[in-house]
């Protein structure tokens, strides 16, 4: 169902080019991030991912931008639908800037700005890794150097991550948070 000669991912693309859980109208930019990330790791082993599906994909997240350095987001009706709208644009940005996507500097600078007021471990790592994907190295390190003193400083008892985009708690969200930031150490 990924190679060319079929274009959509049977049950979750919708008419308009984003995911969605069972392929109905409106699609869910968090799951469409998700996908997108998904579907370009794939591409990298599995020469059977359509490259159209996943230009379709990151041509409806761009069309998702609200002009203020954000997304405009539909919550959705299953999960993912607890997350807020800092974190959907952190995980969205990433997203892009992760498949080459150029045109989202401005979201770049708004969830960089707002990780960093917030010191939340989860979108900090997402900050840090979209710079890093999208070529700003430097900046990515700065973020990266300013997360690991905020995690020397508090430890790990104290993990500060308000929410995850699975909107995962507890243990699982400390682990989805220290992930992002051992991909973030990865990348530096």
């Amino acid at each position: 169902f990924l190679t060319t000669g079929y274009s959509k991912i049977a049950g979750y693309e919708t008419a308009q080019g984003g995911f969605e859980w069972y392929g109905r109208t409106p699609p869910h930019e968090g799951l469409t991030a998700y996908g997108l990330i998904q579907l370009h790791d794939m591409q990298k082993i599995y020469k059977g991912v359509n490259p159209k599906l996943i230009q379709r994909v990151q041509k409806w997240l761009i069309s998702r931008k609200d002009g203020n350095g954000g997304f405009k987001q539909n919550v959705g009706k299953y999960g993912f639908s607890g997350s807020k709208p800092a974190v959907f644009n952190a995980y969205i940005i990433w997203a892009l800037a992760s498949v080459g996507e150029k045109n989202i500097v401005a979201e770049l600078n708004a969830i960089t700005k707002e990780a960093l007021k917030s010191e939340d471990w989860y979108r900090m790592a997402l900050a840090t890794l979209a710079q890093f994907e999208y070529g700003n190295q430097q900046t990515g390190e700065e973020l990266l150097s300013n997360l690991l003193l905020i995690i020397k400083k508090q430890g790990f008892k104290n993990i500060k991550t308000e929410t995850t985009l699975t909107y995962s708690s507890g243990n699982a969200a400390n682990i989805e948070t220290l992930s992002f930031v051992t991909l973030a150490l990865l990348k530096s």
